[in-house]
């Protein structure tokens, strides 16, 4: 499609100036496009643009992503907003890009503690979706201690909360049991193991003693992978900080080269 694109656009902005001119006559002042879950898409490197997916579509081609006839707002992988394209990206987009954090559940780094207002907010979550279900709690978990243990194995995701609420329902139906939740805690915790590179871990056990990481040109790559990935999560309250997936902090570092 990519030598077409102008008319391809074209043809785009005559539909979506029909239908703004239709949205104004019922007094709508405009039209808003939402492009979601690009954030998920698959980052690899370009095959002839020598620089990564995600830099070709927001980079490279923000002309074209910026030239639609009304407000478009897009999902980008959050590693973008923490790579040296950061302010370019910003004055393709029209400001600077916000991120949606991780909702907290515990303290940052090295003294972590339980963050009760957090675990709170998360338990409602599920709450909203089971009462839209017409369901009840104890048809969903086998107790309070299961739904908790769950919450914090999700680190603060709300996505991740219910990503592993399927994937529980799916590995062992319901109610969902300590069982069933240690299967996928196992699974997810393989997953993990088998990504992550010699590489990653200083990164990692950075981010796990400090909440923080400074990130140098040699390990931009790196860190930028782990946040796709979410091995790391990041968290914006009173400060900005990092930490780690709670099935990444159940991996043990691989043994020092002097060993």
């Amino acid at each position: 499609m990519e030598p077409d694109t102008g008319n391809w656009q074209a043809a785009a902005n005559d539909v979506i100036g029909e239908a703004v001119l239709e949205l104004q006559k019922k007094n709508y002042a405009g039209l808003v496009i939402i492009v979601d879950n690009l954030d998920h898409m698959d980052v690899r490197p370009h095959a002839t643009a020598e620089c990564q997916t995600d830099e070709y579509l927001f980079v490279n081609r923000a002309t074209q992503l910026t030239g639609f006839a009304c407000h478009v707002v897009y999902a980008m992988p959050i590693s973008l907003a923490y790579s040296h394209h950061a302010q370019t990206i910003a004055s393709h987009y029209g400001g600077e890009v916000p991120v949606v954090p991780m909702i907290r559940i515990s303290t940052p780094p090295p003294k972590s503690r339980p963050h009760p207002k957090g675990m709170k907010k998360l338990r409602d979550v599920i709450k909203c979706r089971i009462d839209a279900g017409d369901a009840k709690e104890e048809d969903v978990f086998d107790s309070p201690k299961v739904r908790d243990k769950l919450i914090k194995l999700s680190g603060g995701d709300p996505s991740g909360l219910m990503r592993l609420v399927r994937e529980t329902i799916i590995s062992d139906d319901l109610p969902i049991t300590a069982k069933s939740l240690q299967r996928v805690t196992n699974d997810g915790r393989k997953l993990f193991d088998r990504q992550l590179r010699l590489d990653h871990w200083p990164i990692l056990d950075e981010v796990r003693q400090t909440g923080r990481y400074i990130r140098k040109k040699d390990n931009e790559e790196a860190f930028r992978e782990l946040l796709d990935s979410r091995a790391i999560l990041q968290y914006v309250n009173d400060t900005e900080w990092y930490g780690l997936n709670p099935m990444v902090a159940l991996l043990k570092p691989p043994p020092s080269e002097e060993t």
